[in-house]
C-alpha cells in the first residue's frame, strides 16, 4: 500500500520539470550577451508570474471539483489575486524588478502557506502529498527569485 503523504511520481517528475526555466532563464541572464541577457529578464518575470497564475488557478479548480453545486465565493476570488499579483510584478521589471521579484516571492509563500493549511489539521482537504511537493517546488521557486535579485542588485 503506497503512503497517502509522498506524492505520486508524475507530479513530482512534472514539479522539477518545471523549476527549469527558472533556472535555465536565471543562467541565460547571466550568461547571455546584452541584449539578450534582457530576454532571459523578461522570460523570467514572464515564467513567474504564469506559475503564481497556475497555482491561484489550482485553487479555483480544486475548489469547483470540491463543491461544483456552490463553490465558495471567497476561497474562488482569492484564487484570483495570484494572477493579479503576477500581471503587476511582470511589468515592474521595466521599471522596479526588485519590487516585482518581491511581489512573485511573497505570493509563492502566501500560496505556499495556504497549501500547508489546506493539507493538514482540522482544515485538510488536499491530499497529504501536496503538502512536501509544494514545500520542495516553492523552495526551489524562491531559491531562483534570490538569484535573480542577485543579479538585479549586483548585475
Amino acid at each position: 500500500m503506497r503512503r497517502r503523504d509522498i506524492a505520486p511520481i508524475g507530479p513530482w517528475v512534472l514539479g522539477v520539470l518545471g523549476l527549469i526555466p527558472f533556472f535555465a532563464t536565471l543562467a541565460g541572464s547571466v550568461l547571455a550577451a546584452s541584449p539578450y541577457d534582457g530576454v532571459s529578464t523578461t522570460l523570467f518575470f514572464a515564467y513567474s508570474a504564469v506559475i503564481l497564475s497556475f497555482l491561484g488557478g489550482t485553487r479555483w479548480g480544486f475548489e469547483i471539483g470540491a463543491r461544483p453545486e456552490a463553490p465558495n465565493f471567497f476561497t474562488l476570488s482569492a484564487a484570483v489575486i495570484p494572477s493579479l499579483i503576477g500581471a503587476f510584478a511582470m511589468v515592474t521589471q521595466y521599471v522596479a524588478p526588485l519590487v516585482g521579484l518581491g511581489l512573485f516571492a511573497g505570493g509563492f509563500i502566501l500560496l505556499w502557506a495556504w497549501d500547508f493549511l489546506s493539507t493538514g489539521g482540522s482544515m485538510r482537504r488536499w491530499p497529504l502529498w501536496y503538502r512536501p511537493l509544494r514545500a520542495v517546488l516553492t523552495l526551489g521557486a524562491l531559491i531562483a527569485l534570490t538569484g535573480k535579485a542577485y543579479l538585479t542588485l549586483h548585475g
